[in-house]
């Protein structure tokens, strides 16, 4: 394609090829963007984590082995005008480790408007952890913990739970259908039942002890 590049390394002279070659290297050890990781320690209320690469390096003499473990990275998550999205992580959990341009030690302890704490910069130590899955994932959006899970699809929202507590007052523009009992109370919908009045042949009305369900 006439809009890419020619890029020849053979056409580099001496004097450049080692000034990409020292330009490569300076920026593979020490200029740090974004990586895969997995979780191998959470600390105290899943602020912070302990993380590890999951990319493995290969020595000179191609032995292959696994970076250094990177301790306390703040954990990312979603919160915007009091609306917040939070969840546990847990060891074992993957995601993307995101290095910031600065120092963000003031930071971890602050969490506002803070000085530089030097001039580190793009570093593994100040790093972002954004959880992440890999996997493939079902249709719509799915919110899940263990086994409750919340579906919300394009023309349905199902919600499957053990249990499903609801406090507030409840409105319903439509019908409700149930496969079991419904309880208003200690009342029960199904096993209900209501006095009934039996008129006399006077005309005169009267209440009966027995009962019929309605």
């Amino acid at each position: 394609m006439s809009n890419i590049n020619s890029n020849n390394p053979g056409s580099y002279t001496d004097l450049f090829r080692g000034f990409k070659t020292i330009l490569d290297n300076y920026m593979k050890r020490n200029v740090a963007t974004c990586q895969p990781v997995r979780i191998v320690n959470v600390n105290a209320e899943n602020a912070f984590v302990d993380v590890q690469s999951v990319l493995l390096n290969a020595d000179t003499d191609g032995n292959i082995y696994q970076s250094s473990v990177i301790p306390n990275v703040p954990v990312c998550m979603m919160f915007g005008n009091s609306c917040e999205i939070t969840f546990e992580v847990s060891v074992g959990d993957f995601g993307l480790l995101i290095a910031s341009k600065q120092d963000i030690s003031n930071f971890k302890n602050n969490k506002g408007d803070v000085e530089i704490a030097s001039h580190r910069s793009f570093n593994w130590s100040d790093g972002f952890f954004l959880p992440l899955t890999f996997k493939n994932v079902g249709k719509g959006i799915r919110l899940k913990n263990k086994d409750s899970l919340i579906e919300i699809l394009p023309d349905a929202l199902n919600i499957t739970s053990k249990n499903i507590v609801i406090n507030g007052d409840l409105e319903v523009n439509g019908q409700i259908k149930s496969t079991d009992d419904i309880l208003a109370g200690d009342i029960s919908l199904k096993e209900h039942t209501h006095k009934y009045i039996d008129t006399q042949p006077n005309g005169a009305p009267s209440q009966k002890d027995t009962e019929k369900a309605e």
